[in-house]
């Protein structure tokens, strides 16, 4: 057999859960990514874990022991218990970890994404080279990694490298979490959306108020 012309095979199974989407990705040792689906994020805990299941056996071919690794928009802790995720519908106290663990046998890593998103730039993308670090995700929601010594750091609160929650317009506008005047606010998809949708109810950003008229749910950000 000549082994330089092996196909890759998927051997594990990753997925992220985004305020607005979940991607689910089947993925070869070597980085490379055999297949691909995407779903709109249900609401609620027991639909989110349903969901993943569903991905996990269609991307795995039924597989259970293929190892899946999930990252989702939110603060988890070494439980695998989500206990903070603004932009996620009913899941505070989410402990995805159990749910899902009776629906496979292999290795299960459940993480913040934009930690994933880090660890895959280490070992893949633009932090292989370098031992310290910092790493922005911008989708629904605004979140980040840093990475120093090699290791993501996370703090006393898990809160480390997290830019989205910081106040840059103090009184401002109403963040997803509950504070106003976040970065988030602002600079996210959804924040940006938001934005757009006041100038056009004001009147202003006329061209995309002719596209889209009163229809605003057409409107993403």
């Amino acid at each position: 057999m000549n082994l330089s012309k092996r196909v890759a095979v998927a051997q594990s199974v990753g997925i992220d859960i985004g305020g607005t989407k979940t991607l689910a990705l089947a993925v070869s040792s070597d980085g490379t990514i055999r297949s691909r689906r995407q779903h709109d994020t249900p609401q609620g805990e027991v639909e989110i874990a349903k969901l993943v299941v569903e991905l996990y056996r269609e991307l795995a071919n039924s597989d259970l022991t293929m190892p899946l690794g999930i990252g989702v928009a939110g603060l988890v802790d070494r439980s695998g218990r989500l206990f903070n995720a603004p932009n996620l519908v009913a899941v505070d106290g989410f402990k995805i970890a159990d749910l899902l663990k009776p629906h496979l046998t292999g290795r299960l890593y459940v993480d913040n994404d934009a930690n994933c998103a880090a660890y895959a730039e280490v070992h893949q993308g633009a932090l292989r080279s370098v031992s310290n670090g910092f790493l922005i995700t911008l989708g629904t929601g605004i979140g980040g990694a840093l990475l120093i010594d090699s290791r993501i750091r996370r703090g006393a609160f898990g809160m480390a490298g997290e830019p989205g929650h910081m106040i840059i317009q103090p009184g401002g506008l109403l963040c997803a979490c509950g504070n106003r005047g976040c970065w988030e606010a602002y600079g996210s998809g959804a924040g940006l959306r938001n934005l757009a949708l006041e100038r056009i109810k004001s009147g202003r950003l006329e061209v995309i108020a002719d596209l889209i008229g009163s229809n605003y749910a057409t409107l993403t950000g």
